[in-house]
């Protein structure tokens, strides 16, 4: 599952009017877990490896023991722990923001119809979309508002539970 330590992230302007920013304005300690499934079968480890964008912040840190990890170059793997962040930056000129949810089943948090995570998944051949009961992951949700937000796609109509979000200056 997706962790955002509201204590340590919850004031960033991405975080605006969800569950991670009312836990940090009320001091709660404990990480907000968010919807399993969200991180999925594969995901991106922010490494520092010498190209990672100036002023890159992170969103989340959430990390995994025991998963594989490439070890070089992507022909060497090994088990490890390794650490998700959700991630953004402004880019220097342009003053465009980028924004990295880093894993493959974002989309598992914005709404409820996506593939079951369930046995019948061994099946290659099973192709059958079900609907997650929990819907889609409120912060998840508003997070993905408030980044288009700010680089100016403002939404026509917004679910009763969202916020329009201001544009950054």
């Amino acid at each position: 599952a997706l962790v955002v330590d509201a204590a340590r992230f919850g004031a960033h302007r991405a975080w605006r009017h969800t569950e991670v920013a009312r836990r940090w304005a009320e001091g709660l300690l404990e990480p907000l877990v968010l919807h399993t499934g969200i991180l999925g079968h594969e995901w991106n480890h922010d490494v520092d490896n010498g190209w990672r964008p100036p002023a890159l912040q992170r969103l989340s840190e959430t990390t995994v023991d025991n998963v594989q990890v490439i070890m070089d170059h992507g022909s060497i793997f090994d088990s490890g722990s390794a650490t998700h962040s959700l991630v953004m930056h402004r880019r220097e000129g342009s003053g465009a923001y980028v924004f990295g949810a880093g894993t493959v089943q974002w989309a598992w948090g914005l709404d409820g119809h996506h593939d079951p995570n369930d046995p019948q998944r061994a099946n290659m051949y099973n192709i059958r979309v079900a609907v997650d009961p929990r819907g889609g992951c409120a912060p998840v949700q508003q997070l993905t508002v408030n980044v288009l937000g700010d680089q100016g796609v403002l939404p026509r109509t917004l679910a009763p539970h969202l916020w329009m979000p201001l544009p950054s200056a």
